[in-house]
Order: C-alpha cells, then structure tokens, then sequence
C-alpha cells in the first residue's frame, strides 16, 4: 500500500507573527495515498495506519510529529479532453 503513497516529512514551523516563526523540534509527516488507501490512512485506530505510524516512530526517531494525510489525485495528461472525445466517439 505505501508503495502508491508519496511521503513528505519537514520540520514544523510555529508562527508567531506572518514574517517571525521558529522550529520547534518537531516534524510534520505528510502522507498522500490514492482514493482506495486513503481512508485507511486517514483512520488514525486502523492497524495498518498504526502500524504506518510506528515505522514512523522508529524511522524518524521521534515518537512526536504532526501527521497529516492527503488524498492523492491521478496524474493525467494534457490532452485527456481529447482522449475522452475520441473514445466515447
């Protein structure tokens, strides 16, 4: 399941003022997964998003981080309008 996912880690930045904020420490993990994972990952009681959620816990050596999910869209083409035309005729 993780091999269709993308997985952003950054440092978290609280903001004190829109031009003066700081790091704090911690990481925000982000994992974009397609339609048919992502409520899965979503579901932050489901074992295999806490079993996702260890192997963060012993990758990162952090057992503190913001975790946050997306849903990740397909990529199409840009002529996909055209493609669509042809086919249904």
């Amino acid at each position: 399941m993780l091999t269709e996912c993308e997985l952003e880690v950054e440092p978290h930045f609280v903001w004190l003022s829109p031009d003066e904020g700081y790091e704090d420490g911690l990481l925000d993990v982000k994992l974009s997964a397609p339609r048919k994972s992502y409520s899965i990952i979503k579901n932050e009681n489901h074992p295999i998003t806490k079993a996702i959620l260890d192997a963060f816990i012993v990758t990162l050596n952090q057992d503190n981080f913001y975790y946050d999910t997306d849903l990740l869209l397909p990529s199409v083409s840009p002529d996909w309008r055209e493609k669509l035309r042809t086919t249904i005729g």
